[in-house]
């Protein structure tokens, strides 16, 4: 699969994983090679003049969606906090706001992540949205009941999605390499085919590893992928 990523591909993902992912990686053994070998190949591959991160594409759009997204899920947030604090609500309209907004709803720490797991998180929250909305639909709210909060905040977020799809497709778009580019291509595919190959096998064999860490360093590289999936 890593054989689709382009000069371009390679940099963003590379780049995410030492802005953004250096926490999780150093939770691997060899976390510290790792992350040498990962800044090396980054060097190299900037010689080759990627797009500067004031110029990525859709960067105004993605500000904008993740706002909004953050706002929306601030607003449910806080929502359910009022209730838990309202001293005459009923208690079992109590209880149940707290199970929706907790079940539903992601931490404030999550509304403060990366793009990817902002999109990632909405993708996983779908089910749990479809099987309650009779329950969220009886939840009064500003404007409407919690169904339409809920729906207004997941939205936010599969655009998200949307959004890092199309930028991933936009940079894909590029010239032809010149061919002594290509060896370079292929060692940082192979540099992160053994990343990953590498986090498997130490989740393997170290249960005390968080079980999404390999979702966690790769979530970004494999939205691209799934952006490269003919429609």
């Amino acid at each position: 699969m890593s054989q689709q990523l382009n000069l371009n591909d390679l940099h963003s993902i590379i780049n995410h994983l030492l802005e953004e992912r250096l926490d999780t990686l150093h939770l691997l053994l060899s976390g510290p090679v790792q992350e040498r070998a990962l800044r090396a190949m980054l060097q190299r591959l900037e010689a080759y003049q990627p797009a500067p991160r004031s110029r990525m594409p859709l960067a105004a759009e993605l500000t904008a969606a993740d706002r909004l997204h953050d706002a929306l899920g601030n607003a449910i947030s806080s929502f359910g906090q009022a209730c838990q604090l309202h001293p005459t609500l009923d208690p079992a309209l109590r209880a149940e706001v707290q199970r929706l907004v907790e079940s539903d709803h992601p931490t404030r720490h999550l509304l403060r992540a990366a793009d990817v797991d902002e999109a990632h998180a909405a993708r996983q929250r779908q089910p749990f949205i479809d099987a309650e909305r009779e329950n969220l639909r009886r939840i009064p709210t500003p404007g409407g009941t919690l169904e339409d909060w809920v729906d207004a905040f997941q939205a936010a977020g599969l655009r998200l999605e949307q959004l890092l799809k199309e930028r991933a497709a936009q940079r894909h778009v590029e010239t032809t390499p010149r061919e002594d580019l290509s060896p370079l291509l292929a060692q940082a595919r192979r540099l992160l085919d053994r990343l990953r190959a590498t986090v498997q096998d130490e989740l393997e064999h170290r249960p005390e590893l968080p079980r999404d860490v390999e979702r966690r360093l790769f979530a970004f590289q494999d939205l691209i992928l799934e952006a490269r999936k003919p429609s």
